[in-house]
Formats: C-alpha cells, structure tokens, sequence
C-alpha cells in the first residue's frame, strides 16, 4: 500500500495517516506499508507521544515496537511554528522504553542554543519519568535578551528525584539550579536545593555587561538550601 497527499476540492492537503488501537495517529506525506512483513515507511512524518510531538524527515519500523527517524525533530509546543524544539539527525525510539539520538542541538526560534553528542531519555506512558524542562525566553529592558528555566528531570526512583536548570541572562549572567528531593515512607522526607550565580560585578557598567565577556569581571554567589523531616513513630 502507498498512499500519498492530495488536494481535495477545496485545495486543502488531506494528509494519510496510521492509526494502531489505543495509539497517537501517525500521519505524513507519503506512507508505503508491506501488509506481509509489517514494515512500513513514512515521508515527512508526524506523531504525539505523551506530551511532546514527533517529526522526522523519513520514518520506518523495525517491528511494531521499534522505529527509526532521520533528520527529526522534538518539542512539547504544539504551534505550527514551535518556539522552541530538538533537532536530531537520527533517532530510534523503542516504546514503552527509551528514545535514543545523535547529535541533539536545542533551537529557540530556530537559533540553535546547545548541543549534545548524543542522548537516551526514558518513552514511558502514564508514569513519572525523567525529561526536558522547556524554557522560558525573550527580552527584558534591563537585563536583555534570557532564557529562563532550561533543564532536565531526573526521575531516579520512586524515592528521589532531582531537578536540573539553568537561566542566562544577556546583562546578569547565569544561575544554575540543582533541586533534588528524597523520602522514604513512615520514616523521613526531605529536599536540597543547590544554587550558584555567576554574574557581573555591580562595578561593570550596564553598557558594557555582555554574557560573552562574563569571565572577565564576575562575582560568584552560592547558596545551599537543605529541609529534612523524621517522622517519629
């Protein structure tokens, strides 16, 4: 089977799609299905898993549990146009598992922020499980140009979890954030919260404050924050 995009009367694309029992709608340009041996390709394809969107350029199953993506993409805006996504050149993504990828770059506008050589996050639905924290970004009239709030969530097991951040700020500098919280039922419970600012001494003029030149006249703030409760029985 091969179905492909066509213009109805009213010239609107109507775009093909796949549709598994209980199961996000795969839908693309073009879909080629072998109905024998189940493996399938899509041109230009795009699915919703959790709370994120996926995209690739090209994507094709290994079985029904098991798919490929080249040149793909990956955001939890669900714009046209997102603000904000990961590009990957390739990816594979194992359900009910993990989704392997390399390189992986973060674009906010489409300017590209950071990369990563490579990366393995948890695909799993309906429990809590480690991922991106989307940012927050734009212009302030004094600080400039932020992005604030850029992290990952480390969900290590049902008893500790931990919160990585950071925000970056044209004409202050940078915060990085660690919040990490533990417990242990009928027994203890508590939170540490790490901090450290790296930002321009309050000697530098506004004028001359430059996230590029922040090594030269920076002072460096840090701060602990630790809360722990024992139950006593």
């Amino acid at each position: 089977a091969s179905p492909q995009s066509k213009r109805d009367s009213t010239y609107e694309n109507i775009r093909p799609s796949m549709v598994e029992d209980g199961e996000e709608p795969m839908v693309g340009d073009t879909m080629v299905y072998n109905l024998e041996t189940r493996h399938g390709k899509v041109i230009q394809g795009t699915t919703k898993a959790e709370d994120g969107f996926y995209h690739g350029r090209e994507i094709r199953n290994q079985n029904m549990d098991i798919f490929y993506a080249e040149h793909a993409a990956y955001t939890t805006c669900d714009l046209e146009n997102p603000h904000f996504h990961f590009e990957m050149n390739r990816m594979k993504m194992i359900n009910e598992d993990k989704v392997v990828a390399r390189p992986i770059i973060l674009y906010i506008a489409n300017i590209p922020i950071f990369g990563l050589p490579f990366g393995v996050f948890p695909h799993q639905k309906g429990r809590r499980h480690s991922g991106w924290i989307m940012p927050t970004y734009g212009t302030d009239a004094r600080w400039g140009g932020y992005i604030n709030g850029l992290g990952y969530y480390w969900a290590a097991s049902e008893y500790f979890d931990s919160k990585f951040t950071m925000s970056l700020y044209d004409r202050d500098g940078i915060t990085l954030r660690s919040q990490n919280q533990y417990t242990k039922r009928y027994a203890y419970s508590g939170n540490l919260d790490l901090e450290t600012k790296q930002r321009f001494s309050s000697s530098v003029p506004d004028q001359d404050r430059d996230i590029y030149n922040l090594g030269q006249n920076r002072q460096s703030d840090y701060v602990v924050r630790w809360n722990h409760r024992q139950q006593l029985r």
